[in-house]
């Protein structure tokens, strides 16, 4: 049995991308790496679909509070303790005043967790998130068209293939119908025109790729920064 053959069955979809937003940096690429072998169309889905910190403060700022209402602040701390200025300031400000002023004291007490910590405690915000969004506690209308996932995905997947459409307002469910001549070859529908859509969709792959090993190296980074200064203190003794 091949390892997406388990989860080709209504809800599938959702509980592998599940898995892998949870999963370690290092084994979700792995996991990745052998759903493309099996399923291109698949990875590709799986790509745009999965949330991770960056993703998740391109919410507005409504949904972005909506989203985070069930995370104790103490989580919320931690998991944004590493992340850049950016990412920390879309999340805080999104916040209520009351649980605003408790993440940001948290912040201040505890500015050095261990990777680890920080690590866990991001899984457990995604996955919140991704309950939240699977239970419809939030207006579909409300969220990112990336972070929408179609009703039964799974034979969409398996009749048809699926375009990555991050950024890319223009597309309204990321897939493209093989037996519609003008989407699925461009070239014959308009002699004129270069279709670079294979490119646009590697370079749109390796960006998130990228951003997910940026993001394992700064906790990389963190853990032995963490280890240096334990050997410093040891030094001294």
């Amino acid at each position: 049995m091949s390892t997406l053959e388990r989860y080709q069955k209504p809800g599938g979809f959702i509980q592998l991308l599940s898995l892998i937003e949870t999963s370690e940096p290092d084994k979700a690429k792995k996991f990745l790496s052998i759903i493309a072998s099996e399923n291109p169309a698949w990875e590709q889905a799986i790509i745009e679909k999965k949330l991770d910190m960056q993703k998740l403060s391109s919410f507005t700022p409504s949904v972005l509070m909506e989203s985070l209402e069930l995370v104790p602040y103490q989580v919320l701390a931690v998991a944004i303790a590493k992340s850049t200025d950016d990412i920390k300031s879309s999340i805080i400000n999104a916040l209520s005043h009351t649980i605003k002023h408790k993440v940001v004291t948290a912040l201040s007490e505890n500015p050095d967790p261990k990777a680890g910590e920080i690590f866990s405690c991001q899984i457990r915000i995604l996955a919140t998130i991704r309950k939240t969004i699977s239970e419809s506690r939030i207006k579909s209308s409300l969220l990112p068209e990336w972070v929408i996932i179609p009703d039964g995905i799974e034979n969409l997947l398996a009749a048809k293939k699926w375009s990555m459409q991050m950024g890319d307002s223009s597309q309204t469910t990321g897939l493209i119908d093989p037996n519609d001549a003008s989407k699925a070859n461009p070239e014959k529908s308009n002699s004129n025109t270069i279709d670079y859509s294979t490119e646009l969709i590697d370079i749109k792959k390796r960006v998130l790729q990228l951003t997910d090993e940026n993001h394992h190296l700064k906790l990389m980074v963190s853990t032995l920064e963490q280890k240096l200064d334990q050997i410093k203190k040891l030094s001294v003794y």
